[in-house]
């Protein structure tokens, strides 16, 4: 018999055997009730485990500006080219983000579908561009799968 979480009245199917430790509901509804006080639930809490702190959660300006001014003060690159690096390498930090929620939590989602185009038509080009900008390399079709398309 598939249990009921008390506090949302769906069925506890992950974590199950923990139905009675948990009072009768999903572990994160037990969080949210006993654990996360008074905080917003939409917001971690300061509860190590709250799974609001496993969530990625991208500083993009930071990331990028981290990015430029280690490569400018490397000396092999111009300022643009560091700004160009640091863009090409956090544009797609969302797509990556979905992506992970997935792998993460499979079961939830009904297709993963929208999820990897978004990733797979996004990412490629940024990292290529990234690459060639920062190493000199291209990509190759090292599948030999045509993955690589004449503009």
């Amino acid at each position: 018999m598939t249990e009921i979480c008390k506090r949302c009245n769906r069925p506890v199917i992950k974590n199950s055997e923990h139905y009675d430790t948990y009072e009768h509901m999903h572990w994160i509804c037990f969080h949210l009730e006993y654990e996360h006080g008074e905080y917003d639930p939409d917001e971690p809490c300061s509860d190590p485990s709250c799974p609001w702190r496993h969530k990625m959660s991208f500083e993009l300006d930071k990331i990028r500006k981290k990015i430029e001014l280690s490569l400018q003060s490397s000396g092999k690159y111009d300022k643009n080219t560091c700004k160009d690096i640091a863009f090409h390498m956090t544009d797609w930090l969302n797509d990556l983000d979905s992506l992970c929620q997935f792998y993460q939590n499979p079961e939830e989602y009904e297709s993963p579908e929208e999820i990897l185009i978004k990733f797979l038509v996004h990412v490629p080009n940024h990292l290529a561009a990234a690459a060639k900008l920062m190493t000199g390399t291209g990509v190759a079709d090292i599948f030999k799968v045509d993955s690589v398309e004449k503009e």
